[in-house]
């Protein structure tokens, strides 16, 4: 049963997910900047490093999936996630554009609800998910698509458990 999904369709669930990536990666490496405990800096530089890294790959598989080409086009992504998208961007553009002396309890407190509004990690999780069995669904092989998001699914649970670390480390 063919659901109307085509491959731009699934292409842009990926180009998409990659962008929102880049704008975590990018919101958690402001917030280490802000930080002087080596050992949370380093933690929230991990999960930088991380998204970053989902965000290449995630943006190469919808290259693969789709040789469209998106354009960094952002609009797309407003339109095909709708609130979720604009309330994400708006969360990581908070942390990457606020200056002054940092409140880390408040900041990480804030992240980590970055992290659970509707769950950030499970958010990207499920979208990964769900392009990855639309795209099995038209007969794309997704076989190493498939390990792909196995694996940054597995990234961003431990994400979630690293802000929980971090969380109780500074607020002892």
């Amino acid at each position: 049963m063919n659901s109307g999904v085509n491959k731009r369709e699934i292409a842009k669930t990926f180009f998409c997910t990659s962008l929102l990536e880049n704008a975590i990666s990018k919101a958690y490496e402001s917030l280490a900047d802000t930080v002087n405990d080596a050992i949370v800096k380093k933690l929230l530089l991990y999960i930088s490093t991380d998204s970053h890294k989902h965000s290449l790959i995630l943006s190469a598989i919808a290259k693969s999936v789709d040789d469209f080409e998106f354009n960094q086009d952002i609009i797309i992504c407003e339109n095909s996630m709708g609130a979720v998208w604009s309330r994400l961007k708006e969360l990581a553009m908070k942390e990457t554009m606020d200056s002054g002396e940092p409140n880390l309890p408040l900041l990480v407190e804030k992240m980590s609800q970055f992290e659970s509004f509707i769950g950030e990690e499970k958010y990207t999780s499920l979208n990964l998910q769900i392009a990855k069995l639309e795209a099995q669904e038209i007969g794309i092989d997704v076989g190493l698509i498939s390990t792909i998001v196995d694996w940054i699914i597995v990234d961003e649970d431990r994400h979630a458990k690293i802000m929980n670390v971090i969380y109780k480390r500074i607020t002892k």
